[in-house]
């Protein structure tokens, strides 16, 4: 197990985190929101992720990471490439617009007043005694 600090070493030295998911007819939303998309962010980490389900709401290209198509070896291959050289001030750069996106969008303070806002709107539209009005 690595301690925080040999974590985070090894997070600084990370090119990007590749998340080839593949949806099939068996499996049943197999990543509903692309959480684990928008962690690698926080370091400033790109992540190549699968243009599908969940993480395409999370991943933002050029923001937080990359969407590719599943299957296509050869896009991957290039993005991948791509990151692998670039140089400190894209590096910058990208963790400014991955920590920008991720504290207008993410933050707890936001998904919280989102989550109230959607709840006031849902009891709103059902009325003060519930769906039927009884009460």
């Amino acid at each position: 197990m690595l301690s925080e600090a040999k974590l985070r070493q090894e997070r600084r030295r990370t090119v990007a985190v590749i998340m080839r998911s593949v949806a099939t007819p068996a499996e049943i939303d197999a990543e509903g929101f692309g959480l684990t998309t928008l962690e690698p962010a926080i370091d400033a980490i790109p992540v190549l992720a699968a243009a599908i389900e969940g993480i395409t709401d999370a991943v933002r290209k050029g923001e937080t990471g990359y969407r590719l198509p599943t299957g296509d070896v050869a896009a991957w291959t290039d993005k991948a490439r791509g990151l692998l050289f670039r140089g400190p001030q894209e590096r910058e750069a990208f963790a400014r617009r991955a920590w920008q996106v991720l504290a207008e969008n993410y933050s707890w303070r936001r998904v919280a007043e989102d989550t109230v806002s959607c709840y006031r709107r849902a009891i709103e539209k059902m009325g003060r005694c519930g769906p039927h009005g009884a009460g």
